[in-house]
């Protein structure tokens, strides 16, 4: 855990000046440290994910990985989200 969040920081490191205020990154900092630990704290090994095409596939046997995972996909897809958003806004506009 504390090695992700530490090539985050490295990461994002050159955004907070390029675009992500240090408040928003400090927000989603610690927004993913609550996500991370409510992740780890709700696995369970006999858990199937869904996927896309409507197949089930067990969760990964290492928790850490399941909970990185299901995080990314959802943090991709609120951002494809917000961008969509921002699409229609400007067709409208």
């Amino acid at each position: 855990m504390k090695k992700l969040f530490e090539n985050w920081n490295k990461y994002l490191s050159g955004t907070v000046n390029e675009g992500i205020g240090m408040k928003n990154y400090e927000m989603l900092y610690q927004s993913l440290v609550n996500a991370y630990g409510d992740g780890m704290r709700s696995y369970r090994s006999d858990q199937q994910v869904g996927m896309p095409d409507g197949e089930y596939r067990p969760v990964d046997s290492d928790p850490h990985v399941e909970v990185v995972n299901s995080l990314v996909d959802l943090v991709k897809g609120m951002l494809d989200e917000i961008q969509e958003r921002q699409r229609g806004e400007k067709d409208v506009g």
